[in-house]
């Protein structure tokens, strides 16, 4: 690859971040007015977001379970993004998103970002029981891969 199409590349990925990360604080974590509700047709609880230990548990298809994230912390690695939660659920504190799917890897880390900055909570819907992160140094004692993430006040 030439160093004129590297730049390319590398400006295409930053513009495409920037503009990810601009959209999340315009949206501000909001459904553009509209009530949030889950398959029951409950609304979500969003009072305490991370108080306690208990997670919230948001039952979801295949497995796959969401809670209540506080971001301590989001780091950027060269095989993943991941973001270490305040809340440790059953030994799970970190969750990655796999940058082998760059599309994925962005708008997570735009997420991530936007809700670190911002000083929002996450909800992050993942599978307990996928180990699959092994491959991108995930850990699997305390780290899950990303099925979906939402921001929220």
């Amino acid at each position: 690859m030439k160093s004129n199409d590297r730049v390319k590349y590398l400006m295409f990925y930053v513009v495409f971040v920037l503009a990810g990360l601009i959209a999340g604080l315009a949206f501000n974590g909001r459904a553009a007015g509209r009530a949030l509700a889950f398959q029951d047709g409950t609304p979500p609880d969003y009072s305490e977001p991370g108080a306690g230990d208990a997670p919230i548990d948001l039952a979801v298809t295949n497995g796959e379970v969401g809670v209540v994230c506080t971001p301590a912390m989001v780091v950027t690695y060269l095989s993943r993004v991941e973001v270490r939660c305040i809340e440790v659920i059953d030994g799970i504190s970190v969750f990655a998103a796999d940058v082998k799917d760059p599309y994925h890897a962005d708008r997570v880390l735009s997420m991530l970002t936007a809700a670190e900055i911002e000083h929002h909570g996450l909800l992050i819907f993942f599978d307990p029981n996928d180990l699959s992160g092994i491959k991108y140094g995930c850990p699997e004692a305390f780290c899950r891969p990303i099925r979906a993430v939402s921001l929220f006040d």
